[in-house]
């Protein structure tokens, strides 16, 4: 195997890897509608699954817990931008 393919081949196990920890960390983050759990303890998810990504995985990160927000909760953040988890 030359050396183009095997960093070729290394960048995407790296990628598959950080995707599936980002997915794995998701997982563990309820859906949050206001009324099912308390609001710290969905903070408190949020806050455990951002200890375990990286930096380069906020963005998608943020995305991901934005959709486990429904009802109230999804149209309180309606129009509002979010950069960091914190």
């Amino acid at each position: 195997m030359n050396v183009e393919a095997l960093e070729a081949t290394t960048l995407m196990l790296t990628v598959m890897a950080g995707s599936f920890a980002l997915n794995n960390v998701t997982l563990s983050i309820p859906i949050f509608d206001v009324k099912n759990i308390p609001l710290r303890d969905f903070i408190q998810d949020v806050r455990n699954g951002a200890a375990q990504i990286t930096e380069n995985q906020t963005p998608n990160f943020i995305k991901a817990v934005l959709a486990k927000l429904k009802g109230p909760a999804r149209d309180s953040i309606f129009n509002k931008t979010f950069e960091t988890v914190d």
